[in-house]
This record gives structure tokens, C-alpha cells and sequence, in this order.
């Protein structure tokens, strides 16, 4: 019931479309139209609040790149002023025997587990043996060339050699697992 009355207006609508279709505005209305969007074109007046905008937008982002950038120097060098070269010397000196400790105690550890018929053995002399190069050489330029970047690198490399032992240990406890289940399958 409630279509009806939609159903009405649209049949009327739709019976009378061409007294709806005839009726145009009259010329007068035309020319106002005309003449009032001859005088309103935009690219004849100037858009000058879209350069403003355009100039803000670009000095924030300049001003802001700019106080990041001072902020975070600030800060290394707050603490690369309060820190000597000593210390830093000290730190790093300290950071090297704790690594170096932790290496010859995993290398322990590898020895008890590989003897030289381990396939794994090679391998793992193998790339201990290119760290140890690594390191030498990295030793070699932080006594000539001091400075931060060395110091990282060698770092850098001494964590490598810690991640590489436990990768082998890993390895090799999950070898010796396998071994243990199937020692365990054949005894059953």
C-alpha cells in the first residue's frame, strides 16, 4: 500500500514527460549564467593561498628533517663528548675479553663433541678459521687506523663467531637426537 502513491507520482511524472521536457529557461537566465562564469574563471584570477600552502607544507618538512637531524647528533655527540677516547677504548676492550671468553668456551664445547671424522668438524674449522682471519686483519687496521668503525667490525665479528658455535651445537645436538631415536627404533 505504501508503493502506491510512488506508483502514482511516477505514473503522472511519466505521462506528462514532454510538458516536463518543453519547458526551458529563458534567455535572459543564459546570459546571467554566462556573464557570471566569464568573471569567476579561476585561471584569470590568481590562486595565490595555494602557493602559500604549498611554500608551509614544504617548510615543515624542511624544518622538521632539520630538528630531527639535531636532535638525534645532539645526542651522539652529548655522549660521544661525555665518554673520552680511553673509555671508549676501556668498553671495547672489555666487550672483546667477555666475547673472547665466551668463544673459547664454546669451542670447548664443539671439541668435546666433533672429532676430525665428523663431517661437521671440517666445515666448522672452516668458517671459525675464516673468522679468525677476519678478526686479525680487523686487529691489524684498529691498531694502525683507530676508530669506531673498526671497533664495530670487530665486534661485529666476534658476535658472528658466537652465533656460528651455537648454529653447530644446535646442529649437532639435533644429530645426536636423531641418532638416539633410531639407536632406540632398532632396539625395540
Amino acid at each position: 500500500m505504501k508503493n502506491k502513491p510512488k506508483d502514482k507520482l511516477e505514473q503522472f511524472i511519466r505521462g506528462h514527460r514532454s510538458e516536463f521536457d518543453s519547458a526551458d529557461p529563458p534567455d535572459e537566465i543564459w546570459k546571467a549564467v554566462s556573464w557570471q562564469l566569464d568573471h569567476s574563471n579561476p585561471e584569470n584570477v590568481p590562486n595565490h593561498w595555494l602557493w602559500v600552502w604549498k611554500a608551509a607544507a614544504i617548510l615543515f618538512f624542511g624544518l622538521s628533517a632539520y630538528l630531527f637531524i639535531q636532535i638525534n647528533g645532539n645526542k651522539r655527540s652529548e655522549y660521544n663528548m661525555n665518554i673520552t677516547w680511553e673509555q671508549q677504548i676501556a668498553e671495547f676492550e672489555n666487550a672483546e675479553q667477555y666475547y673472547n671468553s665466551i668463544i673459547h668456551v664454546k669451542k670447548q664445547e664443539l671439541i668435546n663433541y666433533l672429532d676430525e671424522k665428523s663431517p661437521f668438524y671440517y666445515d666448522f674449522k672452516k668458517d671459525i678459521t675464516e673468522l679468525d682471519s677476519t678478526y686479525i686483519l680487523l686487529k691489524g687496521d684498529f691498531d694502525t687506523n683507530s676508530n669506531d668503525l673498526v671497533m664495530d667490525a670487530m665486534i661485529r665479528n666476534l658476535q658472528l663467531r658466537i652465533e656460528i658455535m651455537d648454529r653447530q651445537l644446535q646442529i649437532i645436538q639435533k644429530v645426536k637426537q636423531v641418532k638416539n631415536k633410531n639407536n632406540d627404533d632398532v632396539t625395540i
